[in-house]
């Protein structure tokens, strides 16, 4: 058996707050040979950035949809602003991440890729608020919480997709 010595080596981890489900806290015995950097989920500004850039990449398969990368990601972000500021503690599952954004955005695309006609804004509007209930509506627990979530899904769609027959775009099966 030989020993081999290794220099300058670095270890990185990543890790949730032990106040998150299913997770402990570190001890202190391991804290104190370790640095610790904590770093917050993207403020909207970042996050608005973020999606946006996604978003436009997205939407340039359809030259037709070209000027709602802008209100699609206003959008996205005022619904998980809204469900975060609501729903967070109260139930373990309602933890929510940038990660539901990331999403949104990749079943919106999986969604629309493939439609060869190309996409109406009504169509556009429909999988965008079909992913949103999809994220946000179908794991909440009560009743009155998924009702919250769909009022709260279509006066946003409302305010920010201009030009849309909401009747079409919202109906509900």
């Amino acid at each position: 058996n030989v020993w081999v010595k290794i220099d300058r080596i670095q270890f990185v981890g990543a890790c949730n707050p032990p106040s998150d489900a299913g997770r402990v806290e570190m001890s202190h015995r391991f804290l104190r040979h370790v640095p610790i950097l904590f770093v917050d989920f993207p403020e909207k500004d970042s996050l608005l950035q973020i999606y946006r850039t996604f978003n436009g990449g997205m939407l340039k398969l359809f030259p037709s949809l070209k000027g709602e990368t802008e209100s699609m990601t206003e959008a996205m972000v005022e619904v998980y602003s809204e469900n975060q500021k609501k729903f967070t503690g109260k139930q373990p599952q309602y933890f929510y991440s940038p990660r539901e954004l990331s999403r949104w955005v990749r079943g919106i695309y999986e969604a629309i890729v493939h439609m060869d006609q190309g996409v109406t804004k009504e169509e556009l509007t429909r999988v965008w608020a079909h992913e949103g209930l999809r994220l946000f509506s179908d794991r909440l627990v009560d009743e009155t919480d998924r009702e919250w979530c769909n009022t709260k899904l279509d006066e946003v769609a409302k305010k920010w997709f201009a030009g849309v027959d909401f009747d079409v775009a919202l109906k509900r099966p």
